[in-house]
């Protein structure tokens, strides 16, 4: 008896089967929190597109974790990163990405 195991690949955004070599399994971290999403070839450029201002102005850290900076006070900074930037940049450039949750359930 033969037997064949199929794996499909599914767009973690859109819900659409990638054909082989049609995507990638993309992993990043924001805040501490390491995610990964497989994405069609399509959406992958839409992502890339949309992060690329903000990793073009981002310190390069080589993998390391990212930390708390500490203000002079010595406590850590209890700054929020504003949605507006990202709205903003959304509504430039007609790509919608819809609201993405970040946090432990989001990014198991």
């Amino acid at each position: 008896m033969a037997e064949r195991i199929v794996r499909q690949l599914i767009d973690d955004f859109d819900g659409s089967e990638i054909p082989d070599g049609g995507g990638e399994r993309v992993e990043f971290s924001l805040r501490g929190v390491s995610c990964q999403i497989d994405l069609s070839s399509a959406n992958v450029a839409k992502l890339d597109k949309a992060l690329k201002p903000y990793v073009d102005s981002a310190a390069k850290v080589g993998g390391t974790r990212a930390r708390r900076v500490k203000s002079s006070s010595g406590k850590a900074s209890k700054e929020q990163l504003s949605p507006a930037p990202g709205e903003a940049f959304s509504s430039a450039s007609g790509v919608d990405f819809g609201v993405v949750k970040l946090d432990s359930e989001s990014c198991p």
